[in-house]
């Protein structure tokens, strides 16, 4: 017995498979061809053979065809690739935005980093230097010099280093270490920041006191500032680095020489008399506004009273010129 199968216009092509009294037998030969239609359709038609020698009489040859048995249309398929596409792009689209959305509320939320230039600070004629007071009424007076505009810089973390502590007090913390001016040099400096337990004290304004040292002018008696450093939130006050003895100590030299007495003292009170005069050409620039005092005696008005003028500085700077030529104490009961 022979049978033929056609499977025609299928999209995509039809296996035929044959079944004779329910058990699969395989075709003689099955050909697949295709045609193109309209819109560049293809479609596919298959014919398979097969040839059996049957003993019953009667029995069943089945023809099976499997694959899609729907197929949507070209034009339904295109849609369908065409809506799947818009809602790729609409997708990335929207990620694309809410991950800008975080990151700009993200970094609103960081710390800000120190902008690149400070306060310009000034330069002093000694030559030609001026100063002039405001009247004693006002709280909050100061020295105009006469100024040339420079730069300071902020040095970033890595181009500081830490290298011996010179001081632990109540108040700040002192280093030796360096700072890096090029990509090869080093200068050596002094670097200053507030303890921790200072900065819970009311009476410390380590922020307004660094930036009042930024704005002052340079002068021979002022030690220069490089910069400042920020560091995990502590503020880092660099200063020039001075290789020297403690005052006193350069002081007492002179009475170990071999001079007279007469020759002896005019050294000691010259050499200390050249001192103050120096040291109060740098007070002149260092006032402190009434935020706290600069000098190691308050007057007794500031101190009991809160009141701070012009002659509260006179008080205090009468005391440093005591101390520095007597080299004692005024008070030697209070401290």
């Amino acid at each position: 017995m022979n049978a033929t199968c056609n499977a025609t216009g299928a999209r995509p092509a039809a296996q035929i498979s044959w079944r004779h009294n329910d058990r699969e037998v395989l075709s003689n030969w099955q050909r697949t061809s295709s045609s193109r239609g309209t819109e560049d359709v293809t479609t596919y038609s298959t014919e398979a053979a097969l040839t059996v020698q049957t003993r019953e009489d009667n029995g069943t040859i089945s023809c099976i065809v499997s694959g899609l048995e729907v197929l949507n249309d070209y034009k339904d398929q295109r849609s369908i690739a065409i809506g799947i596409a818009v809602t790729a792009l609409a997708v990335i689209l929207l990620g694309g935005i809410l991950v800008i959305i975080f990151r700009s509320g993200f970094d609103r939320k960081l710390p800000q980093p120190p902008v690149s230039e400070l306060p310009n600070a000034a330069v002093v004629n000694s030559e030609s230097s001026s100063y002039q007071t405001l009247p004693c009424e006002e709280h909050m007076y100061y020295s105009t010099i006469k100024t040339m505009a420079t730069h300071n810089r902020v040095f970033q973390a890595k181009d500081m280093c830490l290298i011996i502590n010179l001081t632990k007090g109540l108040i700040y913390d002192r280093w030796m270490g360096t700072i890096s001016v090029s990509k090869t040099d080093k200068k050596c400096v002094v670097i200053t920041a507030v303890n921790e337990s200072a900065t819970q004290r009311a009476d410390i304004h380590w922020d307004l006191f660094v930036k009042r040292v930024l704005e002052l002018p340079h002068n021979m008696h002022l030690v220069k500032v490089e910069g400042i450093c920020i560091e995990e939130e502590k503020l880092f006050l660099i200063q020039e680095h001075l290789s020297c003895e403690p005052l006193s100590s350069f002081l007492s030299n002179v009475e170990q020489q071999d001079y007279s007495l007469t020759t002896k003292y005019e050294l000691h009170l010259k050499q200390r008399l050249t001192f103050a005069r120096f040291i109060l050409e740098g007070i002149n620039i260092l006032h402190s506004n009434g935020i706290t005092c600069n000098l190691n005696v308050s007057a007794p008005e500031s101190y009991l009273r809160k009141e701070y003028d012009q002659k509260s500085d006179v008080w205090s700077m009468a005391v440093v010129i005591w101390e520095l030529i007597t080299e004692n104490s005024v008070f030697r009961s209070r401290f």
